[in-house]
C-alpha cells in the first residue's frame, strides 16, 4: 500500500510590501528621480507613470487616493531611494579612508576631498 501526502506549495502573502518589492526588482530602473524627494514610479498597468513624493509620502495612484496608506509606488520608491542612499554612503566611506590613509599628491588630496564634501551634501536629509 502507497500512501501519498501532498503538501502545499509555499506562498508569499500577497502584500503591499511584496508588490513594491517586485515592482523594483522587475522595473526599479524605470524609477526616475524628477527632484530631490519626487519619484516617477512605472504603472504595472503600461499606463502613465505615477508622480510619488516621497517627503509628503504621497502617491498619484487610485490606490493611495482610495485608501490614504503608502501603496505600493511609495514603497518601491523609497527602495529606491535607500538603495542609492546607500551605494552613496559606501563611496564615501571608500573616498574617506583613502584621503586619511593614502599619501596623495596634492592635487589629487583636494579631488578626493571635494568629492567627499559633494557626496556628504548628497546625503544630508
Amino acid at each position: 500500500m502507497t500512501v501519498t501526502t501532498s503538501v502545499a506549495p509555499a506562498t508569499r502573502p500577497d502584500t503591499r510590501e511584496s508588490r513594491a518589492l517586485e515592482l523594483y526588482r522587475t522595473r526599479g530602473r524605470e524609477i526616475v528621480l524628477v527632484d530631490v524627494y519626487t519619484y516617477e514610479v512605472p504603472s504595472c498597468s503600461g499606463l502613465a507613470p505615477y508622480i510619488v513624493d516621497l517627503a509628503e509620502e504621497t502617491c498619484s495612484c487610485p490606490d493611495f487616493s482610495m485608501r490614504r496608506e503608502n501603496c505600493k509606488h511609495i514603497l518601491a520608491a523609497s527602495i529606491k531611494r535607500a538603495k542609492k542612499r546607500g551605494d552613496t554612503a559606501r563611496r564615501l566611506a571608500v573616498l574617506e579612508e583613502r584621503a586619511r590613509y593614502e599619501d596623495l599628491p596634492a592635487d589629487e588630496r583636494l579631488e578626493v576631498l571635494d568629492e567627499v564634501v559633494r557626496l556628504r551634501r548628497k546625503l544630508s536629509p
